[in-house]
Parts: structure tokens; C-alpha cells; sequence
């Protein structure tokens, strides 16, 4: 068995699957381009981040490519339809954190287990970490998606 962290951050999507004692078994890292529509903004199109999603998530191969669900936290678990489109995309289930704060929620979590405030980092975890929504993917979205994704290699191959 092994996990699979996927950060989509500001600049790309990143993707690392990890053995279950930590050790780093596969990383894949996809740029997408910010659009700056007037100084001071930035722009995102939703379209080429979830494919750059897609595309990282589909160059990892082995074990953690049967993964049948995902937790999402972070800024962009803040939104249901976010995680819709992303549930839809990859055709797997993705349950949201209560704390969508992971950085800000793990380093408490560490902090209460070494402070002894929890015998054990499992009663840490059992205290702080909570579901807040279980999102199902729509298959019949994911081959929309699949088509598109097979048409964005194709051109990114030129």
C-alpha cells in the first residue's frame, strides 16, 4: 500500500506517492500559467489547472494508481465545486477535512502529540482531524474529461 499527496498550489500541481514508512516512492510536477488580466490580479484557468492535474496523476504509475479515495485539504478543498470537477476528473471519491488548513492542522497535530497533550499521534489525529463532506464522482462527467484530456496531449505534444 502507498499514498498519494497531490498539491495544487499557486504556480502547479504537484503529486507525491509515499511508501507507508515516509520514504518517497514517485513525485510529478506540472507548471500551468497564470494569466494576469490587470496589475495586480492573476487569473486562473480552471480548464488547464485540472489538466495539469490529470496529467501529473496519470504519470505516476504503479501501486498508487488504484487509489479509491482522496482527502482534500487546503485552499482549493474550500470549494464544493472545485472538488466536484476534481472528483469528476478522476473518477474517484474525495472526502473534505472540517480543517481545510493541512499545513496549519499537521503542525498541531505534531505540537499536541509532543507537547503530551495525546499519548500517541493516533489520538492526536482522532481528535483534530474530522470529515466535513464526502464527494462522489459523476462517471458520465469523467468521459467528458477523459476526451479532452486525450485531446490535451495531443496538442501538447506539437
Amino acid at each position: 500500500m502507498s499514498l498519494l499527496g497531490i498539491d495544487i498550489g499557486t504556480t502547479g500541481c504537484k503529486s507525491v506517492a509515499f511508501s507507508l514508512a515516509g520514504d518517497q516512492l514517485a513525485r510529478s510536477y506540472r507548471d500551468y500559467e497564470i494569466v494576469e488580466s490587470k496589475e495586480g490580479y492573476a487569473e486562473f484557468d480552471p480548464a488547464e489547472i485540472w489538466k495539469k492535474v490529470k496529467d501529473c496523476f496519470e504519470r505516476l504509475k504503479g501501486p498508487f494508481n488504484d487509489i479509491d479515495l482522496f482527502f482534500a485539504n487546503g485552499g482549493g478543498s474550500v470549494s464544493g465545486k472545485w472538488l466536484q470537477i476534481t472528483a469528476d476528473i478522476l473518477g474517484k471519491t474525495i472526502i473534505r477535512n472540517k480543517i481545510t488548513e493541512a499545513s496549519s492542522l499537521g503542525a498541531a497535530i505534531i505540537a499536541g502529540k509532543g507537547c503530551k497533550v495525546f499519548a500517541t499521534f493516533d489520538d492526536s489525529i482522532d481528535s483534530m482531524v474530522k470529515k466535513d463532506k464526502i464527494i462522489y464522482p459523476d462517471l458520465s462527467k469523467k468521459e467528458f474529461y477523459d476526451k479532452k484530456f486525450e485531446q490535451y496531449k495531443i496538442i501538447s505534444e506539437r
